[in-house]
């Protein structure tokens, strides 16, 4: 049986920065450092959520960060409109750039088997348990071939379930510039042609997603052998630079 069934609370602080000048520049910024705490989460943009209990005769045994949550966000954007007067084509210059950087979401570890007899049969999400020695912090390895180090985990007896704890582990941050340059030509009273040169993810800054679900999630085997793809990253969660250029006719 699933219900949709779930505590969650949620915490922040927020702060937001925003400045005008006469000379044409335009500041904003917005941060936000926040933690949101669930015993289960529902999201289908990541990947590494099931909306699944580990226990459903223990939900607190699930409490942890939510699937969603990123401790720390911030965006910030610059407008700059370029002091220059004359003729048509000196005239109307401005620079834009929209910066964007979020610490990364949570992720588990599975084992991929019912090691604790609980015949569940719609996904298995029983985590396994830290190896002997080694700590939370040490886990993360930060190499897109194995963001996580399998050798850290171990199977929890059977019948029992792992000491690992829900979404303990930190997946990769993002950071993201965009930059324009805008040219604005006012026609007349009525009419403006805007033309706009766009780089996107200017720097080419490789943001990589999460490990996926699927076989990278399961750490261990029915043996406790480590899987050798865990932890593999496959994707990124952002394009690389792209550029665009746009013409726009605003009346």
């Amino acid at each position: 049986m699933l219900r949709p069934r779930a505590h969650s609370h949620y915490d922040a602080l927020q702060a937001s920065l925003s400045k005008r000048s006469k000379s044409g520049l335009t500041v904003e910024a917005f941060y936000t450092w926040s933690k949101c705490s669930d015993d289960s989460s529902s999201t289908y943009a990541l990947e590494y959520d099931t909306g699944l209990q580990e226990n459903p005769y223990s939900l607190a045994q699930d409490r942890g960060p939510c699937s969603f949550n990123a401790a720390h966000n911030f965006s910030g954007t610059v407008l700059y409109s370029l002091p220059f007067h004359g003729n048509k084509f000196v005239e109307g210059w401005e620079l834009s750039n929209i910066v964007q950087a979020q610490s990364g979401h949570p992720v588990n570890a599975f084992i991929g088997f019912d090691q604790g007899g609980l015949n569940e049969t719609v996904v298995n999400v029983e985590r396994p348990s830290i190896a002997p020695g080694r700590s939370l912090a040490s886990i993360v390895t930060h190499n897109p071939e194995h963001w996580f180090d399998p050798s850290a985990f171990v199977l929890p007896p059977p019948g029992s379930l792992g000491d690992a704890p829900r979404n303990a582990f930190i997946g990769p941050h993002l950071v993201a510039e965009d930059f324009a340059i805008i040219k604005n030509t006012r026609l007349d009273e009525r009419v403006n042609v805007q033309f706009r040169a766009e780089a996107f993810n200017v720097f080419n800054h490789t943001n990589f997603a999460p490990p996926a679900f699927g076989t990278s999630g399961i750490f261990l085997d029915s043996s406790g052998t480590p899987n050798p793809t865990a932890g593999k990253i496959t994707g990124t969660a952002t394009t690389s630079r792209q550029l665009q250029f746009a013409l726009k006719v605003i009346f």
